[in-house]
């Protein structure tokens, strides 16, 4: 197979560079950190007897005015996160009808620093991170906004005998936790700058062997990957990360430029390589994801390292070949699209450049 390795720029895949990643980590925690800077201000004003009561107001004083690795680590976190978006949606209802959000909002401010609190408790880890990495393995010890913020994906029950039937059932979270830490040691074998990417874009991996579905994630948790370990292969469970860890970097694109104008998300598209049917912000995730993984499964099935075998090798040129046909079909489906804002246009531009490298690897004639 043909190498693909060129350096490349304007697509915020792994090859792309370090500081690609860097400077877009630092357009997002700044806008973030002046979302909650926005949003508090508002919040003390809209109920300022009940910001005082809890505390909110005092605590979110001393967040505002903490050094900047501080406010930039505690923005970063998922639970963080989450509590900002719904308290968005809590601060909205109590501007359209106080009645009904006053409860709601003043349910998180009183959890705001108990919320904080959670926050040091994670950077501390407790000896649940995969070695190696900051990166959490957690089940039913999910922070609880985390867990609040996950259905329809998954529902976490609160009953305390269910969670010990299912956490007595199936592989514990330390022996998933030392399987992960081996497919990322893989994934940083076969393609360093993935691994770098996971790494520092995945905070929390969530095991969840009873879910419906093989991996997870959405932007309203951002941070958060969910995988049910039902990979059939150490090859397979690497993909499901590689995978997911690519939702997490396209939310913080997205976060820091809109892809798809707003007024143009919907339509029924058929995926190439599932034959599911998504709208077109859905579809263009699909086709942004495949383009990482047929460039990962090409650093796995190039690879001359002792962790992945010639079997793992046999298996990723197969299935670099099914997706690559796949992103064949789809590419027409983006090219001038106008759905796409004229952000969404440059990346596509910039993504076509990356299916015309893989169909190159593939021996496929650019533009066949």
């Amino acid at each position: 197979m043909v190498d693909v390795r060129p350096a490349r720029r304007g697509t915020f895949l792994p090859d792309d560079g370090q500081e690609s990643l860097t400077e877009l980590a630092e357009i997002v925690w700044r806008k973030r950190f002046s979302t909650f800077a926005a949003l508090s201000q508002e919040i003390v004003a809209a109920v300022p007897e009940i910001a005082e009561d809890t505390g909110f107001a005092s605590h979110a004083v001393g967040v505002l005015s903490d050094d900047q690795a501080k406010r930039r680590a505690l923005v970063s976190d998922p639970a963080f996160g989450a509590w900002v978006n719904l308290a968005i949606v809590a601060a909205n209802k109590l501007l359209l009808d106080p009645s009904e959000g006053r409860n709601e909002i003043e349910g998180l401010l009183r959890d705001f620093a108990k919320l904080l609190q959670r926050i040091s408790e994670h950077e501390d880890g407790a000896g649940r991170t995969i070695p190696g990495t900051d990166v959490l393995v957690e089940r039913f010890d999910i922070d609880p906004l985390i867990a609040r913020v996950t259905p329809p994906s998954y529902t976490f029950t609160q009953d305390e005998e269910e969670q010990r039937r299912l956490v007595q059932s199936g592989f514990s979270t330390a022996f998933f936790r030392d399987v992960a830490g081996f497919a990322l040691r893989r994934i940083g074998a076969a393609w360093p700058e993935c691994y770098q990417y996971v790494t520092r874009l995945v905070r929390i991996v969530g095991y969840l062997p009873d879910a419906d579905f093989r991996s997870c994630s959405a932007s309203r948790y951002m941070g958060v990957i969910y995988i049910a370990a039902r990979d059939s292969s150490i090859l397979d469970l690497e993909e499901s990360i590689v995978h997911e860890g690519g939702h997490q970097l396209l939310y913080t694109v997205v976060d820091m430029s809109p892809i798809v104008r707003e007024d143009a998300e919907g339509g029924d598209f058929t995926l190439p390589w599932s034959g599911q049917i998504r709208d077109f912000y859905g579809y263009f995730h699909a086709f942004y994801i495949y383009i990482l993984l047929a460039t990962y499964m090409h650093r796995v099935a190039t690879s001359t390292g002792k962790l992945h075998t010639e079997v793992d090798r046999s298996r990723a040129r197969d299935r670099m070949s099914f997706i690559v046909r796949g992103l064949q079909r789809a590419v027409e489906d983006f090219r001038d699209n106008s759905r796409l804002t004229p952000f969404g246009r440059s990346l596509v531009d910039s993504l076509e450049g990356e299916v015309d490298r893989l169909m190159s690897a593939e021996g496929v004639p650019a533009g066949s």
